[in-house]
């Protein structure tokens, strides 16, 4: 089998990689996310932050969401970025849509995660006043991590040049 070098393939090949060097994926919850009704406008990034790794000093525990998440779907992320980049590079959408799906994945696989969870036993104190308060409204959410649905609500994915 005789292999030929294609200048102009490996050019639109280079520009490909170029164009990718340029972007940024990021998912979460970024500074302009807060929990209006708190008296400091508390940031989302730091309550999921508590949350993710726990804060013994205050008595909260470790409820993670976003590394197993990454840990779980790791592979399939991978596989569907691979297919958006193999479409962008055969005219088929661009680099900058193949983030921006891959996003898309990310952002509602860490919401499975999220809806998914329940409580931990010593939840139950924390929910039982939740229930009981005037600000936000009180509900009947089973679990710390779908309160007031902000955390939920606000978790965004956002690509951007570097």
């Amino acid at each position: 089998m005789k292999v030929t070098h294609n200048d102009a393939g490996s050019r639109a090949l280079a520009a490909l990689a170029d164009e990718m060097g340029k972007l940024r994926l990021r998912v979460g919850w970024f500074e302009s996310s807060t929990y209006p009704w708190a008296k400091a406008q508390t940031p989302v990034a730091y309550v999921a932050s508590i949350h993710e790794h726990g804060a013994a000093s205050k008595g909260i525990p470790p409820r993670p969401f976003m590394r197993p998440t990454a840990q779980d779907n790791r592979q399939k992320w991978s596989r569907a970025f691979t297919q958006a980049i193999t479409a962008a590079a055969g005219g088929h959408g661009s680099i900058e849509m193949a983030y921006t799906l891959l996003g898309e994945v990310v952002r509602g696989d860490i919401h499975k995660q999220l809806a998914a969870m329940g409580s931990h036993p010593e939840d139950a104190d924390v929910i039982h006043h939740r229930r009981r308060r005037k600000n936000p409204p009180p509900n009947t959410a089973t679990s710390v991590l779908r309160d007031t649905m902000t955390l939920f609500n606000t978790l965004v994915a956002s690509v951007t040049r570097k």
